[in-house]
């Protein structure tokens, strides 16, 4: 890329995954947006399964379902076929967001509750497939780690919580300095940043010369919550709960 068409191209650092980037960067070649794929979390298979394991060869001592997140989907099916389970009949599909849902349904054909327009814990937990859930059993299915607000929740319900979790995250280095050199040019620079480690990560490498700088970045984040802990570092912060070429797009457009 040239030096004028950096002038009239956005720099967006995508932060997220490299597996998950692929199909925003392929739709985002016929823009004006260039995407620099930096990722600063990997996610990878755990070394062990024999845990996991033995917690799905049981699913039918399980009522719910609950799946954190698309990587949750993918290794939860691949031990799935690889084992050769099926799932219960009778077990009830649950996940926090829509690309979550949309993958469990693709995977498994059945019906997937979620929440409507905000999501995260607090608003599955206010979904109405939890209103009596009492004496019931519910097996989250996620990576190592995480937060606890969607288990504790639950068991003030009344339920019966267990977790399995089928993938692990590793933090990959990064360098702002770098970041900063490879954008330089460019006529806005945005972060899409879509988790919580990745957001506490950033947080926890920035040095007082990169404070300058990040503040003439955009943010684009897909939860309020991550709005407000990078909300001191950057100036303009852009909330979607979706995260495709078409909202990104709209979105860089609002710059200006």
């Amino acid at each position: 890329m040239n030096a004028i068409e950096k002038k009239l191209s956005t720099a967006l650092i995508l932060t997220r995954p490299a597996h998950q980037n692929k199909q925003l960067i392929e739709a985002l070649n016929e823009s004006s947006i260039s995407p620099i794929d930096y990722p600063f979390i990997e996610i990878e298979a755990l070394d062990d399964y024999e845990l996991f394991d033995s917690i799905i060869h049981q699913l039918d001592a399980y009522h719910y379902l609950i799946f954190i997140s698309t990587n949750a989907v993918k290794f939860f099916a691949d031990r799935m076929n690889q084992l050769s389970l099926n799932l219960p009949q009778n077990i009830i599909l649950a996940s926090i967001g829509q690309t979550t849902r949309d993958a469990l349904q693709h995977t498994f054909k059945r019906e997937v509750s979620c929440p409507d327009e905000i999501f995260d814990s607090e608003h599955l937990l206010a979904h109405p497939i939890f209103n009596n859930i009492e004496s019931k059993n519910v097996l989250i299915v996620r990576g190592e780690g995480g937060r606890e607000t969607l288990k504790s929740g639950l068991e003030k319900k009344g339920s019966a919580v267990a977790y399995a979790e089928c993938y692990k995250r590793n933090f990959l280095p990064f360098d702002l300095k770098k970041l900063k050199e490879v954008t330089k040019g460019f006529k806005s620079i945005a972060f899409l940043i879509t988790s919580n480690e990745s957001a506490d990560h950033l947080i926890s490498k920035i040095k007082n010369e990169d404070k300058d700088w990040l503040q003439y970045c955009c943010l684009i984040v897909n939860h309020e919550k991550l709005e407000k802990k990078l909300g001191l570092i950057f100036k303009k912060k852009f909330v979607s709960p979706h995260i495709n070429a078409l909202t990104i797009i709209n979105i860089i457009e609002q710059l200006g």
